[in-house]
């Protein structure tokens, strides 16, 4: 599972640390140490590991086009396997890429099981889990899962997040609203928590406190696309058509000079009412092999498509149908 080499042990946790940032400089620099432990020890199979999450994060956290760092996450991950086929590490992140990018649900929450039982205090496995069994609408086990993940990493924002996250898609808003707020009181610059507690608050009709949120977002990353969505979406779904297609407008800007993810503008379009192109955007998503198709069945972000007859068709191509 691990290494004899020290210099290797310390430049995966330097590794580890970077990527819990969950910020594109942080992934990035993380995938430099990771490469740096591989370099001093080849079959440190952790290594192998924290190269399979950096990558696949990039992706997940729509920093980089999937089909770029997918296959490079895989190779990854099989090579964490074939050196170790016992590292409960490996088959988390293995049920992760499977959840995220490949939607083989009964595969991936094999992976997960059999992580559990080989390492069962790995918070991560914990987590993940969580997030599959909410996007299958398993809601009380998703609970269950990130509670058990905060239980072991409680002081880490992305563990907190998760929760929020499984809350927010099971529409316990209030409940989500506390646990995000909790979050942001001890790393006030986490997006994720950001992004998810403004639509906490704009879904359960406190319009003022979303958009508040989502400024702040703004402001903390005026590069990210997120918030420019999001921006964009609280103005639609409030009725100030004009103020979104600004958004809009600054989101193409913003595609021409770095990546942004299909399923921004899929969720743009739909809170604009302009339902057909919002189909187009979310057809180009499953091309893409976009993480956030993960979520047909639960994201709230979705309810606008969900009454349309091809919305079922996508939820069956994502194996998630009604």
């Amino acid at each position: 599972n691990y290494t004899a080499d020290a210099e290797a042990y310390q430049l995966f946790l330097i590794g580890r640390y970077h990527w819990n940032k969950r910020s594109g400089e942080g992934i990035r620099k993380s995938i430099e140490f990771f490469r740096q432990a591989i370099d001093r020890d080849p079959e440190y199979a952790l290594a192998y590991v924290g190269l399979t999450d950096a990558y696949a994060t990039l992706g997940s956290y729509r920093l980089a086009p999937p089909r770029e760092v997918l296959p490079l996450a895989e190779e990854a991950a099989s090579r964490a396997l074939q050196l170790d086929e016992h590292l409960a590490e490996a088959h988390a992140s293995m049920g992760k890429l499977l959840t995220d990018y490949s939607w083989d649900w009964p595969r991936a929450e094999k992976e997960f099981q059999l992580a559990i039982e080989l390492k069962p205090n790995y918070a991560n496995t914990h987590q993940w889990y969580a997030m599959l069994l909410a996007n299958m609408g398993r809601f009380d086990e998703a609970i269950g899962e990130a509670n058990r993940a905060l239980e072991l990493d409680y002081f880490s924002p992305v563990t907190s997040t998760q929760l929020g996250n499984v809350l927010y898609r099971a529409r316990q808003y209030d409940q989500a609203i506390t646990v995000l707020r909790k979050t942001l009181d001890l790393e006030p610059n986490f997006l994720s928590a950001r992004a998810y507690l403004g639509l906490c608050y704009l879904l359960r009709g406190s319009h003022d406190e979303a958009l508040a949120e989502f400024r702040k977002g703004r402001d903390t990353a005026p590069n990210s696309p997120d918030f420019v969505t999001l921006l964009g979406y609280a103005y639609a779904r409030t009725g100030q058509r004009d103020r979104a297609l600004r958004y809009e407008k600054e989101l193409k800007e913003m595609a021409g000079q770095t990546y942004v993810s299909p399923a921004s503008f899929a969720c743009l379009y739909a809170a604009m009412g302009e339902i057909d192109t919002a189909f187009k955007w979310m057809e180009w998503s499953f091309e893409e092999r976009t993480p956030s198709i993960r979520g047909l069945k639960t994201d709230p972000l979705n309810d606008l498509l969900r009454t349309d007859p091809r919305y079922d068709s996508l939820l069956r191509r994502a194996g998630l149908g009604r």
